[in-house]
């Protein structure tokens, strides 16, 4: 169930190559602007959880690396990405359940599952991550926009089918959970990276979303306009602190999309910069749906083992 629930997001949104086109270009610049501004080699790129690509820029990554890995819990998914690429050459794939959990969840029924139950299970996961298998080092690691996905989702699943919102025993739970798979993955990331390596950390951290039925907007979606003046020119401001901590106050960031603090309190990275994206994720009859995405650039810090 837990992989299938993976699978089914990504099939859903297979067919947005043409949709998100004015994202992807936005993501290659930025790629673009930290590769120059930080001067790194550009030999091996891993990207982690990159799905079937629509939302990357595979021109310039395949025009720019020599050697690009692909990893995914989906590898139906890659397969689609690895369609779309001149330079078949340069690209390896893995499948990888980059959450650890699947082995643990995946004959779970959560939709007749009590809270209590859930949130005891939630609690008692050990996640299993094995990135080390990759066994090389990597110039360039880019986190493609997994970690709300992760997940948040799967836990969540029954309260989304009846529109609801998690109770917040769960969603602390959940995000307790994610908390300790996010330490996993840096961890090993740490290992597989250059000494001069750096990561990119994109992910969708506010949502957002419009009612076309009912002319409303989400709590986060009005607060964001409010912050941007009604007018993405001023979309940076989201950016200033005043603006970041009020709208992680009041609980508007996507589970999943944070990263605990022990990341850098651990000494493993220093935080270099962050780039601000739109992503004009749905425009249908129904809905509009965006996403503000951040990029959250990287550097690693060499452990003195002295």
């Amino acid at each position: 169930m837990f992989i299938e629930l993976q699978k089914y997001s990504n099939n859903d949104t297979k067919d947005s190559w043409s949709k998100w086109d004015s994202y992807r270009r936005t993501w290659g610049i930025v790629l673009k602007q930290t590769l120059e501004r930080y001067n790194i080699a550009l030999n091996k790129v891993l990207l982690i959880g990159p799905g079937n690509g629509n939302d990357i820029d595979i021109e310039y990554l395949e025009s720019t690396f020599n050697e690009i890995i692909l990893i995914d819990i989906d590898g139906e998914a890659l397969e689609r990405f690895l369609s779309k690429v001149t330079k078949k050459h340069k690209f390896s794939k893995k499948i990888i359940d980059i959450s650890g959990i699947n082995h643990l969840v995946k004959n779970l029924n959560i939709h007749n599952m009590e809270d209590d139950h859930l949130i005891k299970l939630i609690d008692q996961l050990q996640p299993s991550i094995k990135l080390d298998n990759l066994k090389t080092k990597y110039d360039l690691i880019i986190h493609c926009s997994y970690s709300t996905q992760l997940v948040s989702p799967f836990f969540t699943q029954k309260f989304i089918f009846k529109r609801q919102p998690a109770p917040s025993a769960i969603q602390k739970s959940i995000t307790d959970l994610e908390s300790r798979i996010h330490l996993l993955i840096f961890g090993q990331i740490h290992d597989l990276l250059h000494d001069n390596g750096l990561t990119i950390r994109f992910t969708d951290t506010f949502e957002m979303k419009y009612d076309l039925k009912n002319h409303s907007i989400n709590p986060a979606g009005k607060r964001i306009l409010e912050i941007m003046n009604n007018d993405w020119k001023n979309i940076d401001n989201i950016l200033k602190p005043e603006h970041f901590k009020d709208l992680i106050n009041q609980g508007y960031s996507i589970s999943g999309s944070l990263l605990p603090a022990e990341v850098y309190k651990n000494n493993q990275f220093i935080h270099e910069t962050t780039f601000i994206l739109l992503w004009p994720f749905i425009d249908n009859k129904i809905e509009i749906r965006n996403y503000i995405v951040l990029a959250s650039v990287m550097k690693k810090l060499v452990r003195n083992n002295k």
